[in-house]
């Protein structure tokens, strides 16, 4: 679920980063590559829902789309944690809906191959997806998925997004989508293949801005 820490209600992403989690490495900075000089990229984008924001949590869905918005993965992941109360009213997902759900080792080599088969992955909040997809690989098992998650580019949208409509503080998916004209679709919102393809079309309307660069904001 695309969000900017700090300047939004209660959602399950966390702060890009992560202090001293070795599962947090920084993000490659997304505003030193124009965004017009990807066409000819493979690009992934790619969003999760989550139990929660923590160092324990894990991934209970996974979506993602391709550089012409074509669907790559959408899945439901059966939960390795349990569930707090705070991710399950920010996407509606249950334990009720998991309990059939595949398991993260079954779902590992699909995510495996398109991360493998990108030049970038694109997320918004990256750091956070980043960091849990590999951390419940972890905790999965999931090694080889684990060193294709570690290895990708991940580059963060919502770096972009934020420079580019000027602001200090962090501005969420949904209200980038907007002010871009991009969205957000109705009930598109807080499930990870709908914010996928939003993030997918915020990097569209970001196709040839004029980034501002080294600004300091609240974080």
């Amino acid at each position: 679920m695309g969000g900017a820490p700090g300047s939004v209600g209660p959602r399950t992403h966390g702060p890009t980063g992560g202090g001293s989690n070795p599962l947090s490495a920084p993000v490659e900075d997304s505003r030193a590559v124009p965004l017009g000089q990807h066409s000819s990229k493979m690009h992934l984008f790619l969003d999760t829902e989550t139990t929660g924001t923590g160092e324990l949590d894990a991934v209970v869905e996974i979506g993602a789309v391709d550089a012409e918005g074509e669907e790559r993965m959408n899945t439901l992941v059966r939960p390795l944690a349990p569930m707090s109360r705070e991710a399950r009213s920010t996407h509606g997902i249950d334990e009720a809906t998991l309990e059939k759900a595949p398991r993260f080792r079954e779902v590992a080599r699909a995510l495996q191959h398109h991360v493998r088969r990108a030049d970038t992955v694109w997320a918004y909040n990256a750091g956070f997806d980043r960091r849990l997809l590999i951390q419940t690989a972890e905790m999965a098992g999931a090694s080889a998925a684990k060193k294709a998650l570690r290895q990708a580019e991940w580059r963060d949208l919502m770096d972009r997004a934020t420079d580019h409509l000027g602001e200090d503080a962090w501005v969420s998916l949904a209200e980038a989508a907007e002010r871009l004209g991009a969205g957000p679709e109705e009930g598109v919102l807080h499930r990870a293949k709908g914010d996928a393809a939003l993030a997918w079309r915020v990097w569209k309307r970001l196709g040839a801005p004029a980034f501002s660069e080294g600004r300091e904001r609240t974080r």
